[in-house]
C-alpha cells in the first residue's frame, strides 16, 4: 500500500529531491536501479524514471504550479485518510511548529545552533505549517520553509502563515495551534490581522491584565488594568466559566477561562 499510495501522487519536484538525499547519504551509486534501492529511497521504483521525465518535459514548472500539485496530492492523502471524520470540537486543526535540521558535517553553508526535541543541534531551523488529518498523531505537511541562520521561528512561521492565508485562504472552521514560542504580541497581531484563529500555550512565568477601568475624567485614559500573574493564584480574578475534568485513573484537573485578558505589547485587544 506504501509503494502503491506513494507511486500515484508524489510530484516530480519531491522524487527528485528523494534521490538527491539517496545520492547524497552514499554509498556510491553506479547507476538509476541502486538510486531506487537506497534505504532513504522512499518511493515506487518506477517513480524515478516518471519524475525524470516529467522534469525535461516541463522545464518551465514554477514555484505555484508546484504549490498547487502539492495541495492536489494532499488532498488525495487527506481522502485516503478520511479527513472529514478527524474534526476535534467542530475544528479542523493546523499546527505550526519548528524543528531542527542537524546539519554537523557540512562545510558549504553557513550553520547556526537550532532547538530541537534532542536540544540544540548544529544545523538549519524548518518551519513546518501541518494539517491533522486522522486520529493519532497523522499529519500532513502545508508548507515547509528553510528559516535563515539566526532568525527565530515565531516571527518566520507567522509571515509564512501569512503567505498561504493570501495564497489559499483561512477557513472559519479552521484552527491554528502553537507553541509558547508564538504567543506573543507581534506574531499574534499578523496571524490576527489574517483573521486566523490561535489556540497556543502560554508559560506559566507570563503576566496578563485586565481591561482598563473607566475614564475617570483626569489625566490619561489607562489602557490596562489589574496584572494577573498566571503563577500567583491570588492575582486571578473569578473565571467566567469553570469545568472539572476527570481522568480515566480516578484523577481530575479543573479548567478555567477568562474570557477578557490583555497583554502589555497589545492591551487594545482581548483574549481568552
Amino acid at each position: 500500500m506504501r509503494n502503491r499510495v506513494e507511486g500515484s501522487f508524489a510530484s516530480s519536484g519531491s522524487v527528485l529531491m528523494n534521490a538527491l538525499d539517496a545520492l547524497s547519504v552514499g554509498p556510491r551509486i553506479n547507476s538509476p536501479f541502486e538510486v531506487v534501492m537506497s534505504p532513504v529511497w522512499g518511493y515506487h521504483w518506477s517513480s524515478l524514471y516518471a519524475a525524470i521525465a516529467r522534469s525535461t518535459q516541463q522545464p518551465q514548472m514554477g514555484l505555484d504550479e508546484l504549490r498547487r500539485e502539492r495541495l492536489a496530492w494532499l488532498r488525495d492523502w487527506s481522502a485516503h485518510l478520511e479527513a472529514e471524520q478527524t474534526k476535534v470540537g467542530g475544528w479542523r486543526l493546523r499546527v505550526l511548529d519548528a524543528t531542527n535540521y542537524a546539519r554537523p558535517q557540512t562545510k558549504t553553508v553557513r550553520l547556526g545552533y537550532v532547538h530541537g526535541c534532542e536540544g540544540m543541534r548544529v544545523g538549519h531551523g524548518l518551519s513546518i505549517l501541518s494539517e491533522r488529518v486522522a486520529a493519532g498523531s497523522w499529519h500532513l505537511p502545508l508548507e515547509i520553509a528553510l528559516m535563515a541562520v539566526g532568525e527565530g521561528p515565531a516571527q518566520f512561521g507567522a509571515r509564512q502563515v501569512v503567505d498561504y492565508v493570501v495564497a489559499h485562504g483561512w477557513q472559519p472552521d479552521e484552527l491554528l495551534t502553537v507553541d509558547a514560542q508564538y504567543t506573543n504580541a507581534p506574531t499574534l497581531k499578523l496571524l490576527h490581522q489574517q483573521g486566523v484563529k490561535v489556540l497556543g500555550r502560554v508559560s506559566s512565568k507570563r503576566n496578563f491584565y485586565l481591561p482598563p477601568p473607566p475614564y475617570g475624567g483626569r489625566g490619561r485614559p489607562r489602557v490596562r488594568g489589574r496584572k494577573l500573574k498566571l503563577c500567583d493564584g491570588r492575582t486571578l480574578p473569578e473565571p467566567a466559566q469553570r469545568q472539572e475534568v476527570g481522568g480515566r485513573d480516578g484523577s481530575h484537573f479543573e479548567v478555567s477561562l477568562f474570557s477578557d485578558v490583555r497583554m502589555q505589547q497589545w492591551p487594545e485587544q482581548a483574549l481568552s
